[in-house]
């Protein structure tokens, strides 16, 4: 068992341990029914791993690179000594450096990582998207919306001003018009109180009349007699 550890960690390093989990775990992959869910998992414990070697090289070149030592030689000591990567890693590392020039390498490295990011989190983020454009959607709707009712209420409000003014301009010409009637009756007298007026002062003068007419009878009547 010693031996078989031993030489474990002579190929994978500190990496030994995250190499028996994903083991472990592709054999219990295997025990699964679902065959969607078995190709789910193996493919991000396949893609997890290379994201992991990737980055793993990425920070090794990018230590050795910005102290202007990044070299096959570097790379085997460094990688080896101080670090600990592991035979595996180190064999890429040098196999890189060897047949790729370093924009080439950096390159690489970047696109790896991409496509096994997408292929780890690509569900996470294509859902994290799909809210974006949802959310942004509904705000877009209920903007549209708000917009839609604000001119309804600025037309209703237009409207009842309109058949305000109509009202009070029909108003106007109403009291108009019965003004000009009321100045014409007045000038012509022929308003109703004027028609009772003149009724009253003809009863009034009739009564006078007879009173006078009995008032001359029985004046008569008294001379009459002295004689």
């Amino acid at each position: 068992m010693s031996y078989f550890f031993r030489h474990l960690t002579e190929y994978f390093g500190l990496f030994y341990i995250p190499f028996l989990i994903v083991i472990i775990s592709d054999f219990f992959i295997i025990f699964k029914k679902d065959k969607n869910k078995k190709i789910f998992y193996r493919t991000r414990l396949v893609f997890g791993t290379i994201f992991v070697i990737t980055l793993t090289i990425l920070i090794l070149f990018l230590k050795l690179y910005f102290s202007n030592n990044l070299n096959e030689v570097n790379i085997i000591q460094y990688g080896l000594n101080e670090l600990n990567l592991g035979f595996i890693i180190i064999f890429i590392a040098t196999l890189l450096i060897e047949n790729l020039k370093l924009n080439l390498i950096w390159t690489l490295l970047g696109v790896t990582l991409f496509i096994c990011s997408f292929f780890l989190i690509g569900k996470e983020i294509i859902k994290i998207f799909k809210y974006i454009y949802m959310r942004k959607k509904k705000i877009k709707a209920l903007k549209l919306q708000k917009a839609l009712i604000d001119q309804q209420i600025a037309a209703k409000e237009a409207l009842e001003k309109k058949q305000l003014e109509k009202y009070e301009n029909q108003q106007l010409i109403m009291d108009l018009t019965i003004q000009e009637k009321i100045d014409e009756a007045l000038k012509n007298k022929t308003l109703p109180i004027f028609e009772k007026n003149l009724e009253t002062t003809k009863v009034r003068n009739e009564e006078m009349e007879k009173i006078d007419t009995v008032i001359d009878n029985t004046t008569d009547d008294i001379e009459g007699e002295k004689l």
